[in-house]
């Protein structure tokens, strides 16, 4: 076995003869100044941030599975059944089964691969059904479309496997920047780099112009449509007036937020989150979290180093993730920290879990990272003390 440090405060271990067992340890916040194993497995480090961590070396293989070659850039949790999607920069969407009482928690199931594509956003529909947002490259020509997909299992040989396939295409004239769909109502919001937003219910298709540049995000949240843009702002429609207009609507917004300047700019925005109470949560690439709400004052504070990738709420906390390598956890009240972790690579996406593991009462997060890995994590709050 052989352990050795970076200067990102992490311990790597590996088995020369043994490709496949690999462990990233982490858990300090600076560079690691030394470290060292002894006879029972447990290894030492200590870092520039004060501390002394003790750990125990795994005998197991690993359980994270490399199955994405680029960045990973989507990732959504199945809210009826344990299944996730993940997507990278390069065209492939693979689908994961979550048995989180295994050692071997994220199984690959099926990958789908658009060859010279790109997926641009991810989004479950329904049931077994979801939507995929694509620029590739055919025949010398750029095509951008929205593939609704569905998968199902098959059994062979006594094993059951899955399969992917596509139901239906939506095309587009310009590329795609980010979707979202609404399970109640099985609507869909098409983000589009000319500016112009494309809602899709069952029974027709509207296209609003909302921006004159890029929308970087769009939300649905029962009847309301939250679309970021490239200035930093945040634009709030109504979806049934959208729907009932004619086929280009010009429905106005219910809702216009403006982001606070940070050092005299406007911060570029990076990722956006809607909550069920009504919150808007919009992360910039310059770390900085932004909550917008009718009830209150929009405020801003700074919470990473670097392009916050990732944000979801999980019961009374709020989780974000950035290309800063760490992945936050803060208190929905008072947005003080509660929980941090530490990645040895940029992480690119995140994504929460909408089902918890009883026996150990622990809740899920699975987040993508630049390096093409797909983690997934299991955590639970430390109770608090009580006095009786």
């Amino acid at each position: 076995m052989l352990a050795f440090v970076d200067k990102n405060g992490s311990v790597k271990v590996k088995k020369p003869l043994q490709k496949s067992y690999w462990y990233s340890l982490e858990g300090h916040s600076k560079p690691i100044t030394s470290c060292s194993t002894n006879d029972n497995g447990e290894l030492l480090s200590c870092s520039l941030d004060g501390s002394v961590s003790i750990w125990k070396i795994p005998e197991n293989e690993p359980t994270t599975k490399f199955s994405h070659t680029f960045a990973v850039n989507g990732l959504i949790f199945s809210t009826s059944s344990n299944l996730a999607l993940s997507a990278d920069l390069h065209g492939s969407v693979i689908l994961w089964k979550i048995n989180a009482s295994e050692k071997l928690p994220l199984i690959y199931a099926v990958k789908k691969t658009y060859v010279e594509g790109s997926i641009q956003g991810l989004s479950w529909l329904k049931e077994n059904q979801f939507v995929c947002a694509v620029s590739q490259h055919v025949n010398s020509e750029d095509k951008y479309m929205l593939d609704v997909l569905s998968f199902k299992t098959v059994t062979m040989d006594e094993q059951m496997l899955y399969e992917i396939r596509v139901e239906m295409t939506h095309n587009f004239q310009d590329e795609i920047s980010c979707v979202d769909a609404c399970l109640n109502s099985n609507t869909i919001a098409v983000g589009l780099k000319s500016g112009e937003c494309t809602v899709i219910s069952p029974d027709c298709k509207r296209n609003l112009k909302v921006y004159a540049d890029w929308i970087i995000g769009a939300k649905i949240l029962n009847d309301i449509l939250c679309v970021s843009l490239l200035d930093g702002g945040v634009k709030c429609f109504s979806v049934a007036e959208i729907l009932k207009s004619k086929k280009t609507a010009s429905a106005n917004p219910m809702k216009i937020y403006q982001p606070a300047k940070s050092n005299g700019c406007v911060p570029y925005p990076s990722c956006l989150f809607c909550d069920t109470n009504g919150k808007i949560y919009c992360g910039d690439t310059l770390g900085w979290l932004h909550i917008y709400s009718e009830d209150s004052s929009p405020y801003v504070k700074k919470i990473h180093s670097d392009s916050i990738t990732g944000i979801c709420v999980l019961g009374s906390n709020i989780f974000t993730s950035s290309l800063d390598r760490t992945i936050k956890g803060w208190s929905s009240e008072t947005l003080e920290q509660v929980c941090q972790f530490h990645s040895s690579v940029p992480i690119s996406c995140l994504a929460k879990s909408a089902f918890c593991d009883i026996s150990s009462d622990s809740d899920f997060l699975m987040f993508g990272a630049t390096s093409g890995a797909v983690h997934l994590l299991k955590f639970k709050l430390a109770l608090e003390k009580s006095d009786t």
